[in-house]
């Protein structure tokens, strides 16, 4: 958002792949939920069609669709061509916002570990509601 604000070359393009960009990650997070964590799907009613879990078609789903649409945004003049001054600038932001992501994860986690704290035990189960 401050890049937005104080960048007059800054366009929502960056944002909306950005924002596209963690969608799809949500979308292979639910391919492999149940899978990856069967006991927690499982006593949450997990629902199946044609023996595949249901949360896996509809992550299936989400990543041809969003990595359709991302495409579209950064290739297709035609529908980007309102961003097309801003495009090559919009691809850094939404890179960079990914790559400072990963940056943040890992320093995060270092800090934690150096401090005996394991991260990867808040992941091991949902908390109850």
């Amino acid at each position: 958002m401050i890049a937005l604000v104080t960048v007059p070359q800054a366009s929502l393009l960056g944002a909306l792949l950005a924002q596209i960009a963690a969608f799809i990650l949500v979308s292979i997070a639910g391919i492999v939920f149940p899978f990856k964590l069967r006991n927690v799907w499982e006593s949450a009613g997990g629902h199946k069609i044609l023996g595949i879990p249901t949360v896996t078609l509809a992550g299936i789903g989400g990543v041809i669709v969003l990595g359709a649409l991302m495409l579209m945004f950064i290739f297709d003049n035609t529908i980007n061509s309102a961003f097309n001054v801003t495009k090559s600038l919009s691809l850094y932001f939404m890179i960079g916002v990914i790559v400072v992501g990963i940056i943040w994860y890992v320093a995060a986690y270092l800090l934690n570990r150096s401090q005996g704290v394991d991260v990867s035990l808040a992941y091991r189960e949902i908390p109850p509601e």
